[in-house]
Parts: C-alpha cells; structure tokens; sequence
C-alpha cells in the first residue's frame, strides 16, 4: 500500500507491504460449458501488521462473513473448441475497513482512527479501462454492461463534468472543472456519530476558503484555505441542511 500523508502530515510517504488471507464463495455454475456466468462473494479479508515504526497496530477488514458486504461476478468464456482455455472476466465491489494506531516517537504518535470505504478488484474485463482526454468542462464515464452471452460491454464517452462526492463521500470527484484553474472541493461535510462524510461539493480556485474532512485522530471538519480580503478570515458554521437534527 502506498501512503501518501496530507496537511499536517504532508511529506509522509511509504509504501508497507501487508500479507493478507481471503476466502471467496461462489454461486453454482456449469462446468464445461462454453459461457458459465455466476455469482461469486468476497467472503472474509484480513491483514494486519504489528510493530511497525510508524504503525502501533495497522488493520484491514473486509468481507460479507464479518459485515462488509463484497459482492461480486465472474464469467467464464472459452477461447476456443472443447478443451482450449477459458476467458475470466471477475470483480468483486469490495467493502473495507481500515483501522490504525500510531507508534510512540513517529510521526504518527498519538493519531489514530477508521475508516471505511468501497473498491473494485477486477480482472479480464475489468482490466480493460476508458483512456484519452477530453473537452474542457466534460470528464470522461465509463459504463459496463453484461450481455446475454455473458460477455461485458464497455463504453466510453465525454460527459459534462459534475463535481459531486465520491461515492464513499470521503472526497469529491477529481474532475476537470469548466474553468482553468479551479478543483473540485468539498462545501459541505455532515458528521454522525458513525463519522463525516461529503454531501456537497464545488469546482473553487484550490487556495480559496472551503470545508475539509476532520484531521486524523480528531472528529470535528476543518477550513481549509484563504480569503481575498486581508480583514476576512475562514470560518465553519454549522445548519440543519436536511431537518434531521444533525449539522
């Protein structure tokens, strides 16, 4: 895994190598056939690593067997007559959960948190990946679909950019914004109990005033960046967006 650190850790950089045990499940198939499609299941993933010079404890969790739903999909194509080799397009849609405690006299020490998110692991097809540019203001989607036969279409195409939260909400969008210049930041971050999360965000100029998801090892959101006037400063409010109660 490669860490790249942010704000105040800006300048950690390692890559830690992590062993891993994982059990899959799959759904029933037809064995022989010359196109078999089935359900398959990230059942349980663990890694963990101790004594670390950064990392006290560093632990990744995923899998439906221990409440991280990962389901997924293989199909099987032959290439060929009977007895020739078989095409394997596979994913999983992974959930994940990544939980750390920083070692005493790193750079890490006294941070420590969890964090969860979704990833794709695919093989065959899902190697396959939308490449090139595009206008100004557009971005370019890729979208699949399983046909019939088993086999996967993949399109690509420019759309008009949207600068939205990613789809874990731990982010926005890397986009291009219509205007040269400008990125795709956070404007509004809502926090529960189960932590923060993005719910709106905005193509700014990257130095300008906006929210930012809460430092490691502490709960609350941050302002990030400046104003355009010397008198003027960065500030958070908080409002009820959604009239559940919650800033």
């Amino acid at each position: 895994m490669q860490m790249t650190g942010t704000g105040m850790l800006a300048g950690f950089n390692r890559a830690i190598l992590m062993p891993v045990q994982f059990e899959t499940q799959t759904a029933p198939r037809a064995p022989g056939d010359a196109v078999q499609s089935f359900d398959t299941d990230m059942f349980r993933m663990q890694g963990e690593i101790f004594g670390d010079p950064d990392f006290d404890l560093l632990r990744i969790t995923a899998g439906t067997g221990l409440g991280l739903p990962s389901p997924g999909h293989t199909t099987l194509t032959r290439l060929g007559p009977p007895g020739s080799n078989f095409q394997v397009d596979s994913f999983f849609d992974v959930f994940y959960q990544i939980e750390f405690v920083g070692a005493p006299g790193s750079v890490l020490t006294g941070l420590s948190g969890t964090t969860t998110g979704t990833i794709r692991m695919s093989t065959g097809a899902g190697d396959v990946q939308c490449a090139g540019s595009c206008p100004v203001g557009q971005t370019c989607r890729e979208t699949r679909t399983l046909n019939p036969d088993g086999t996967v279409a993949l399109c690509c195409e420019c759309l008009d950019a949207v600068c939205e939260p990613t789809l874990d909400a731990q982010a926005c969008e890397d986009i291009m914004c219509p205007t040269v210049g400008e990125i795709c930041v956070p404007q509004q971050i809502k926090c529960t109990a189960n932590g923060c999360r993005v719910t709106v965000c905005d193509c700014q100029p990257p130095n300008d005033c906006h929210v930012d998801l809460p430092l490691p090892g502490t709960t609350d959101p941050v302002c990030s960046g400046g104003c355009p006037f010397a008198n003027q400063r960065c500030v958070h409010f908080q409002k009820d967006l959604d009239g559940d109660g919650l800033p």
